[in-house]
């Protein structure tokens, strides 16, 4: 008579990979993992199990508990502080205890050069890190940074008005793929050292541009596929100024807030098809905004999936007319313009949109409203802020079967007809975001 099986003759990867969902926390304190038995003790504190779980303590948690943790789980790769200010107790634990780190957040700590000289000697194969901007204002810090050889990706988070040295990682760092420098300051030299150290490897960078005197040259960075731009902090009197070489090779632009950039030399960038690589492009707060750049746009970079123009406030449905050209758009937000219904209708063209975001485009009306149904394959459609009377909540479930996220401002005379959608479409959630929510999630989007 053969033996009847239980749980505890279940494969071990089979165990991992349901402790796996568990949280941290879960794992290691609750008498429902650590004490069942021997087996699943030894399961929740696997080697193979931490290599891919992420601990990410919440602003309560004490030092204490934070090094019981580290003493326990020594096989821990993921470490994240972006919630919690640590001491220096919980920072030589670390060192001490986790040496196999990979991925390290410390972006709400200060540190020191004693520190960064400890984790560069007992966790050596450190991937990716966060770290405030004052670590690297010291050029000592980063000098020691550059030190790290496996490091792949350097985030640095902007905590002062402190200018950043990126010398030291120009002439070291030789993994470094992936740099996040945004609303920074730091030397123009330094980053074209870095540029021209670093063009066969580096793939992603995200920078403020705060220089007139010297355009970002990228021409050479082939490897460059995803750049960030962010002109905020951009003071000049040069309306034809050319702050970006055009790069064919690049998949993914974003340029934020350029307010003191000519339209011209924007649509200079996508002319002659120099972008035509694009799948995604995001223009956020511009002020001078034309509607002939979308048409630029539109006709120079065909591959474009992602197409977001948020808080253009110049942007009418002109920008619209040309955007059914494009076959594989799949995602587009024109956040606090002035499209009409009008635009919509021009929008219609476009078959395959699973993102629509309309938030604050208060121009919208009744019959504009009505053809949000015919967007048969969105999944998320974005209304905050706008004029929902003419929404056919009815025939959301039969003509937009895969959406799964509707945000719209919150008005009782809806509360029925949503509450019968819910009910239609149990997966779909239904969100409320306040004027300040919204502008929240407007952020998250744009840098996502």
């Amino acid at each position: 008579m053969l033996k009847k099986k239980g749980i505890d003759d279940m494969p071990i990867e089979i165990l991992l990979k349901i402790l796996s969902y568990l949280d941290v926390n879960f794992l290691l304190y609750t008498d429902t993992v650590q004490n069942v038995c021997t087996r699943w003790r030894q399961a929740s504190l696997h080697l193979q199990l931490w290599k891919h779980l992420v601990y990410q303590p919440e602003e309560t948690v004490s030092d204490v508990k934070i090094i019981s943790v580290l003493k326990k789980v020594p096989m821990l790769r993921t470490l994240i502080f972006d919630k919690v200010k640590i001491g220096q107790d919980v920072l030589d634990s670390l060192i001490e205890y986790c040496t196999d780190i990979r991925k390290l957040d410390l972006s709400k700590n200060e540190i020191s050069s004693v520190f960064l000289s400890n984790l560069l000697y007992k966790c050596p194969k450190i991937e990716y890190l966060v770290i405030q901007n004052r670590c690297l204002a010291n050029v000592n810090n980063a000098r020691i940074i550059g030190q790290f050889s496996c490091l792949k990706t350097l985030i640095v988070k902007d905590e002062s008005t402190s200018i950043i040295h990126l010398g030291p990682i120009a002439e070291g760092c030789p993994a470094l793929q992936h740099l996040d420098i945004q609303h920074l300051s730091f030397y123009t030299s330094d980053l074209e050292k870095l540029l021209l150290a670093k063009y066969a490897q580096l793939q992603t960078l995200s920078l403020s541009y705060v220089s007139e005197e010297r355009c970002i040259d990228l021409s050479e960075c082939r490897a460059l596929h995803k750049l960030s731009v962010d002109c905020t902090y951009l003071i000049t009197t040069e309306p034809e100024l050319q702050f970006l070489t055009p790069a064919s090779h690049l998949t993914s632009l974003s340029l934020i807030d350029l307010r003191c950039i000519d339209v011209n030399s924007v649509k200079r960038l996508f002319e002659k098809k120099n972008m035509a690589s694009l799948t995604e492009l995001t223009i956020d707060e511009y002020y001078s905004y034309e509607d002939e750049l979308a048409n630029v746009v539109a006709f120079n970079c065909p591959l474009l999936k992602k197409l977001h123009l948020t808080s253009c406030s110049n942007l009418t449905d002109n920008s619209l007319k040309n955007l059914g050209n494009l076959s594989k758009l799949e995602s587009v937000d024109f956040f606090d313009s002035r499209v009409t219904d009008r635009g919509i209708e021009y929008l219609t063209n476009c078959k395959h949109l699973k993102y629509l975001g309309l938030g604050c485009c208060r121009e919208l009306r009744e019959s504009g409203m009505k053809l949000m149904t015919n967007f048969t394959e969105l999944e998320e459609l974005v209304l905050y802020g706008c004029d929902i009377s003419g929404l056919r909540f009815d025939l959301i479930p039969e003509k937009l079967k895969h959406l799964n996220s509707l945000q719209v401002s919150s008005e009782s005379e809806y509360q029925d007809a949503e509450e019968q959608l819910s009910f239609a479409m149990p997966h779909l959630v239904i969100e409320h975001p306040s004027s300040l929510l919204a502008h929240l999630y407007q952020i998250f989007r744009k840098y996502q």
